[in-house]
């Protein structure tokens, strides 16, 4: 099932384009947060790491991160990954026909925990 904002397809995009460089990863996971109710809240989200930098780079929903993969993790309390290289999120792509999330246990929409 496709997600309903814009990380996952603009990951993607990012992926693709900067897909020669075989330090590129494409990334689907859980992440935290909390929300004015004050409760937190699971969501699957998607975003690109550079493996030889150790650099998110995260440029969904308007925003235009770049930061270590450590901070971001840590930040959005990231859980429950996938990975995949530019050839095989394309071929994911082709198979599905969407940009993600590709797996069964990566659920889009917003889980409170």
């Amino acid at each position: 099932m496709p997600a309903t904002g814009t990380c996952f397809v603009e990951a993607y995009k990012l992926a693709s384009k900067l897909g020669d460089d075989k330090n590129i990863r494409l990334v689907h996971g859980y992440v935290t947060s909390s929300r004015t109710d004050g409760l937190r809240y699971r969501h699957s989200h998607a975003w690109v790491e550079d493996i030889s930098s150790q650099e998110v780079l995260e440029f969904s929903n308007g925003n235009e991160i770049v930061c270590s993969r450590e901070k971001f993790y840590e930040k959005f309390m990231i859980e429950q990954t996938v990975a995949y290289s530019p050839t095989d999120a394309a071929l994911e792509m082709l198979k599905h026909n969407h940009s993600g999330p590709w797996v069964e246990w990566l659920n889009p929409g917003d889980q409170p925990i």
